[in-house]
């Protein structure tokens, strides 16, 4: 049935008692606006919190280095790797704030030292030099590694 004013819309003229006219379908639930919405929540709430940054208290931590750095040479004193690491920590120390003392770890083609850096953990205090040898070569030389350079160490 058409109305006559409107040839396009369908209308009901007389609907049977007991039921409602709708003149457009209602959907429990609609997603026509949903992904705009979802985004416009999410900016809004990335913008909130960007916006109290400024205002959270800040977490007491203690500096970085908060003790004197230990820079270790894998390999003898008075070499160029040892002239190398003194003038690396001399040139270290104003910038950091703190001391950055030199050792000398040689054995092993620079193995000993190098392990030395890896049982440190995680003190970030403790860096070493690494040259190929400690790092690439000696693992298919030696059969036993005492550390793992992808796993126990970090750049």
């Amino acid at each position: 049935m058409l109305d006559e004013d409107n040839d396009q819309v369908p209308a009901l003229r007389f609907a049977p008692v007991g039921t409602t006219v709708v003149n457009r379908p209602v959907l429990a639930h609609s997603r026509r606006n949903e992904r705009e919405e979802i985004l416009s929540i999410t900016r809004r709430a990335a913008v909130a919190g960007l916006a109290a940054l400024p205002l959270a208290s800040a977490q007491a931590q203690t500096a970085f280095p908060s003790k004197p750095l230990t820079l270790v040479v894998p390999f003898p004193a008075g070499g160029p790797a040892d002239i190398f690491g003194r003038n690396l920590a001399e040139r270290m120390s104003p910038g950091l704030g703190q001391p950055v003392l030199v050792e000398n770890k040689s054995g092993a083609a620079g193995v000993t030292g190098i392990d030395f850096v890896a049982k440190a953990g995680s003190d970030a205090h403790v860096m070493g030099l690494m040259s190929a040898s400690a790092g690439a070569i000696m693992q298919s030389l030696m059969p036993k590694m005492p550390y793992d350079p992808a796993k126990d160490l970090a750049p």
